[in-house]
């Protein structure tokens, strides 16, 4: 589950990363004519994405990685009180399978 996190993270912020480094966005001379891409799309007041596009592209590293740990701490949360569940239900079956006779 770690490793397909980490994979996905990365797989989904590579694809603009390149795209921009491609097209020179990490350059002092930024071409005027093309628009970054980015991984995540949001609008932060007071802050344009487009003019501060190093802090932005690293901001949008760090909120997919945290989303995607999010996710999948609540997936695993889950799990377990599924399990949970699973455990007392059984434990109950046993009870009462295992009556004492009066």
């Amino acid at each position: 589950m770690v490793a397909n996190m980490t994979i996905g993270v990365n797989f989904f912020n590579v694809v603009p990363f390149y795209n921009n480094l491609k097209n020179g966005m990490f350059n002092n001379n930024k071409p005027s004519d093309y628009k970054p891409q980015y991984s995540i799309y949001m609008g932060i007041p007071g802050l344009k994405q487009n003019e501060y596009f190093l802090i932005s592209t690293v901001h949008n590293y760090f909120s997919s990685y945290f989303c995607s740990v999010l996710i999948c701490a609540i997936d695993l949360l889950m799990f377990l009180m599924a399990f949970h569940l699973i455990g007392h239900i059984a434990a109950l079956k046993h009870d009462l399978h295992n009556l004492p006779k009066p």
